[in-house]
């Protein structure tokens, strides 16, 4: 008996806000609760936000007191901007409810049709982003909205033309379908390359010249019309997550370094090789090949002695991996690679494939792995002292103040001879803005007469080196 007590007892309490507290429980409408802001009651008294409603009743929020308490009066029911249904009311009571009241009435006359109200609402729900969208979009200088929408149905012209050629290439076997693919990655490449680069550098003029407000506005309007293609290229989708502060330097490094066919769909696969064909990422590619020269020259044969080399933020370790392939067993016997990297994924990564590439070339090299931030690098130094300093990337971001710290702290690691190079992305690359725009990609840059003044000052010898295919500088330092 006590049972059923407490059951009933709880049923009254979560019975809807329309029922009296001192009604028995007993089989009710459904009651229907719309998102906050969406649905309002406006009655003579004033316009009150709907609580819930249901087939036979409304309830509203009050802020205070709800005295226009009649037998009858008319109201009206709102769904966002649009007069849904005209109705007669009757109070019924008030109770406290957040800070307010709630104040209920009964519907007088035909019941309220609630699945119409309901497909009312799924519509206004679905329909709301192209509203914001549209009223987002007056406020844009047409000189920026054009262009994106220009992007937008040329990307999607572009990929329905590419998922139908991809029922109509030829399904070959092994490498036939190989060269296939690649020959319409090529071609798309083309295309992209001729119309996208202009109108992204377009767009990031318009942007330069907007307030903050109003940038920021731009980017999301760029975003929601062109992220869909953007992000379909895994290369794209990691760029994006990174710059949202949800992926690492080592996912983006890696697919680069790889530089391989990679996407769910054929035209994902030209977005793909698009980005890796790219500027920006074949300077990486090349920078890979400069780090891995300096390490080859340090061991040369006619430079003996053991030798010790620190890469910093080592990501995939790619550099070491190519200096691996190029280097005979005495050479490796007579060097030592420590890894640093923030990330621990990375650092399993680099000895995973380190590992992996050892086995495989069946030599034996001595690789050390250090888990550690930038910070705590500069904090507590290492143990060691190095030959060669590796530091990619790490002369782009930071303030001048952080980027003198760290090369006054790397310095210090050098032995007598060493050298260190930090490595930089050059402003001088064209892909740059519409990179940036679209992905938040690349990073920060310096140009030669910037890194000249940055680090002039410095007392070890100084020497600024220059990609030849661009996109890239490096700062040699080297300790007397």
């Amino acid at each position: 008996m006590n049972n059923n007590h407490d059951r009933n007892k709880t049923l009254r309490t979560e019975a809807p806000a329309l029922a009296a507290p001192d009604r028995p429980h007993q089989v009710r409408q459904e009651r229907v609760a719309p998102p906050r802001g969406w649905c309002r009651l406006e009655l003579p008294a004033g316009t009150y936000p709907v609580l819930d409603y249901s087939a036979f009743g409304v309830a509203v929020f009050s802020d205070g007191s709800f005295r226009d308490q009649r037998a009858e009066q008319a109201g009206a029911l709102v769904l966002g901007d649009a007069r849904q249904v005209d109705l007669t009311l009757r109070f019924v009571r008030e109770e406290p409810r957040g800070g307010g009241l709630l104040v209920a009435f009964e519907i007088l006359g035909p019941p309220l049709d609630t699945d119409c109200l309901r497909a009312a609402l799924l519509a206004l729900k679905a329909i709301a982003p192209i509203r914001l969208d549209a009223a987002a979009a007056a406020e844009l200088p047409a000189g920026f909205r054009l262009p994106v929408l220009e992007a937008r149905q040329f990307l999607a012209q572009l990929a329905g033309t590419v998922e139908a050629l991809d029922t109509i290439v030829p399904r070959t076997t092994g490498g036939e379908t190989a060269s296939l693919t690649s020959g319409v990655l090529q071609a798309v490449h083309g295309c992209l390359e001729q119309t996208l680069p202009p109108l992204f550098e377009r767009l990031a003029e318009e942007l330069r010249a907007m307030p903050p407000a109003v940038r920021r506005q731009a980017e999301d309007y760029f975003s929601h019309h062109l992220a869909t293609f953007l992000r379909l290229a895994p290369l794209g989708e990691r760029a994006c997550r990174r710059s949202e502060g949800r992926g690492s330097d080592f996912d983006l490094l890696n697919l680069i370094c790889r530089n391989e066919s990679a996407g769910a769909t054929l035209f994902a696969k030209c977005m793909h090789h698009h980005l890796l064909q790219q500027p920006c990422a074949r300077a990486l590619r090349r920078r890979i090949d400069f780090l891995c020269a300096s390490i080859l020259a340090l061991l040369s044969p006619d430079r003996p002695g053991r030798r010790r080399i620190l890469s910093l933020a080592s990501g995939p370790a790619a550099e070491v991996q190519q200096a691996l392939r190029a280097l005979d067993q005495r050479q490796l016997d007579r060097a030592s690679f420590t890894l640093v990297d923030p990330d621990l994924e990375a650092l399993q990564f680099a000895q995973r494939r380190l590992k992996e590439l050892c086995r495989e070339l069946g030599r034996t090299a001595t690789f050390h792995y250090r888990h550690l931030a930038l910070a705590d690098l500069l904090r507590r130094g290492l143990p060691e002292r190095f030959d060669l300093i590796c530091a990619p990337g790490l002369a782009a971001g930071a303030s001048d103040a952080e980027a003198l710290e760290t090369a006054a702290c790397l310095r210090s690691l050098l032995n007598p001879g060493g050298t260190l190079v930090l490595g930089c992305p050059d402003s001088a690359d064209p892909s740059r803005p519409g990179l940036e725009l679209g992905y938040g990609w690349p990073p920060a840059t310096r140009d030669a007469a910037a890194l000249r003044l940055l680090y002039g000052g410095l007392p070890e010898e100084l020497r600024i080196e220059a990609d030849p295919g661009g996109g890239n500088l490096y700062c040699i330092f080297r300790k007397g």
